[in-house]
């Protein structure tokens, strides 16, 4: 966990430093006891990363203007949302059989969704994955971070090199090539995949595909 918390450190000092108005929005952390609290909402358990992520920062003030970008580019859900949002959205896809049971969206950027898969004991860590609402003709899901630590390292570095800014007028922007650098630098699994493992273009049927690749994700996690 040193490098995940070295890395969060890291991102809000900069914040604070050169973005104080977006350092604003984070929520305070909350204590291990009320993230488990929270939990026994969903019936699964959160990786140890993820308990570090919501000790550090419990995602952004809903009420901020900067909440759709103020990370890396990306909205933060606080754990309560994120939870309402399994509960909520996520159930309606699940009954529909594109969403799985231990997956948890995290952060968005629409249309994209990033999620964590989930265990049925505790563990340490999950890749991130993204699931794009308007990729229908092909595979809307891909494995984008090794885990969080990996993508935290990445954001990290991508701030202090300056390839995370906002202009003047509030947009985000973000230096590809600097990206690029840094996530190859702490991705090496996820840079290298050119397509998602479990997922089979040559099968015509979605929700088979989607059935396939749900059992795929959990078959080597807790």
């Amino acid at each position: 966990m040193d490098e995940l918390i070295n890395s969060l450190d890291r991102i809000i000092s900069w914040m604070t430093i050169n973005e104080p108005e977006r350092a604003k929005i984070f929520n305070p952390g909350i204590t291990r006891i009320q993230i488990d609290q929270m939990a026994s909402a969903i019936p699964f358990y959160l990786p140890e990363e993820v308990y570090c992520l919501y000790q550090w920062h419990n995602g952004f003030d809903q009420g901020s203007l900067f909440q759709f970008d103020g990370f890396g580019g990306l909205d933060f859900f606080s754990l309560e949302e994120a939870i309402q949002e399994y509960n909520g959205l996520f159930m309606r896809l699940k009954r529909e059989g594109l969403w799985g049971d231990k997956w948890l969206a995290i952060f968005d950027r629409d249309p994209i969704t990033y999620f964590i898969v989930c265990g049925v004991d505790r563990f340490l860590s999950s890749p991130v994955y993204t699931f794009d609402h308007k990729e229908w003709g092909y595979c809307p899901f891909q494995q984008k971070y090794d885990n969080l630590t990996a993508m935290m390292q990445t954001f990290a570095d991508c701030y202090e090199m300056n390839a995370f800014e906002w202009t003047d007028r509030g947009d985000f922007y973000k230096d590809d090539k600097i990206f690029e650098e840094c996530y190859r630098n702490y991705n090496p699994v996820s840079s290298s995949m050119k397509s998602m493992a479990g997922w089979d273009d040559d099968i015509d049927d979605y929700q088979t595909n989607v059935h396939n690749l749900i059992a795929y994700l959990g078959s080597d996690l807790p």
